[in-house]
């Protein structure tokens, strides 16, 4: 049903009603007939392969970029409202956050006061007592004085989120604001960010690159692809096998948590995979109580959605470049923790070479899953690729399929 505009009373029941939201970027169309509401005191979760529309829905709801539909938020009408007026409603944290860099944490903070300070001069009392207060609730006191280029990322997104409340918007639009950060940090800010809006009865909306996050973390989910809504509802209800294969063309196991058949005596096993080869090797050991990281990945490789999925760590680097020289530093050290390293025959290139390069001077057991022959997966201008993998062969245990594999580990002991 359409929402009336000239009579928003109608949305008395929820306090954020979006109705055929559609945006068009260069005559392209982004977002297609988007429709949702939100209630006091919820966080939605917004799930979605890249290029699927998160960010662009963000920005359509603090009204920056032109779309077509109807945003009301409390009865206001955010297409009617200034730029001023609609950041005293809506907090919004982009991924893009360099632009603080410069600045202390308690100045990044304290200037988000700007919608409720008509002279821009920020040294009222009311505004640095409810910074303060903030910083206190964020557990971020303690990073006042410092620059952000001086914390951790954990630390950094912890003073952002503090930043986007400090703005007092009933809406909180957070985009990917736990991306790149280990674990602990993403459950520690999360967790915050919760209570936050549960105590103050506010709403937020939170991207998400985590499924299992995700999940943990919102009362309501959408799934996006292709700018539509795959499904939108409660989050036991939204997020299941089947519904995730739809958005992101990729199989899951949520039954990864039963009881194994057999608790594997290794640690740690690291997996070098990408395009879907090494999911069902993860989901293997990570059933039978080994420790999984995986890696080097890009995040738009389908093997990286399985590890966030799974709560597996993963080195991840940016999606359209090589490897960088500090992604192969931390790769060495992961290798260094691991027991094994399994190798899957993914597609090689010049710009993901170095993930097998590294394995020319390594020291661990490694496994490798030979499906195909390298020539056809080597995409190296130099067909550099082919010569490294037949050296890695030498000192490597070789098996046609992952049966094989695990058919071996299950026989062994490893140290």
């Amino acid at each position: 049903m359409k929402v009336d505009v000239n009579n928003v009373n109608e949305c008395s029941n929820s306090n954020l009603s979006i109705t055929d939201l559609t945006v068009y970027l260069n005559k392209k169309k982004i977002l297609n007939n988007i429709s949702f509401t939100l209630k006091q005191g919820t966080i939605l979760g917004i799930m979605g392969p890249n290029g699927s529309g998160k960010t662009t829905l963000l920005k359509a709801i603090v009204n920056l970029v032109k779309s077509d539909g109807d945003i009301i938020l409390n009865g206001k009408i955010i297409k009617k409202l200034s730029k001023l007026e609609i950041a005293k409603n809506i907090s919004f944290l982009p991924q893009v956050t360099e632009l603080f860099r410069g600045f202390k944490s308690f100045e990044v903070v304290l200037v988000a006061r700007y919608p409720h300070n008509s002279d821009y001069i920020f040294d009222r009392k009311e505004d640095i007592e409810k910074t303060e207060r903030i910083l206190e609730i964020t557990g971020t006191m303690k990073y006042r004085d410092k620059y952000l280029s001086e914390l951790s990322s954990g630390e950094r997104g912890m003073v952002l989120i503090a930043r986007a409340l400090a703005q007092e918007g009933k809406l909180l639009l957070l985009d990917e604001p736990t991306a790149h950060l280990d674990v602990k940090n993403q459950l520690e800010i999360m967790d915050k960010l919760r209570n936050i809006v549960k105590t103050d009865n506010s709403m937020a909306i939170v991207t998400f690159h985590d499924i299992t996050m995700c999940k943990k973390f919102s009362d309501m989910v959408i799934m996006l692809r292709d700018g539509s809504i795959i499904t939108y509802g409660k989050t036991d209800e939204v997020v299941t096998e089947e519904n995730i294969k739809r958005c992101f063309d990729v199989d899951l196991d949520f039954n990864i948590a039963a009881p194994p058949k057999k608790i594997l005596n290794i640690k740690h096993a690291h997996i070098i995979c990408g395009a879907g080869s090494g999911k069902e090797i993860a989901k293997w050991f990570k059933g039978r109580g080994v420790t999984v990281t995986m890696g080097i990945l890009s995040p738009m490789d389908s093997d990286y959605i399985v590890a966030k999925s799974l709560s597996i760590n993963a080195i991840v680097e940016e999606p359209f470049r090589s490897i960088s020289p500090e992604m192969v530093e931390k790769h060495k050290k992961v290798i260094e923790k691991s027991s094994i390293v399994i190798i899957t025959d993914f597609p090689v290139g010049n710009g993901n070479i170095d993930n097998i390069d590294i394995l020319l001077h390594c020291n661990k057991q490694i496994f490798i899953i030979e499906k195909s022959q390298p020539e056809s997966r080597d995409y190296t201008a130099d067909r550099r690729f082919t010569v490294i993998w037949n050296e890695i062969k030498k000192k490597a245990k070789v098996f046609n399929n992952e049966n094989d594999f695990y058919n071996f580990i299950e026989a062994n002991r490893f140290e």
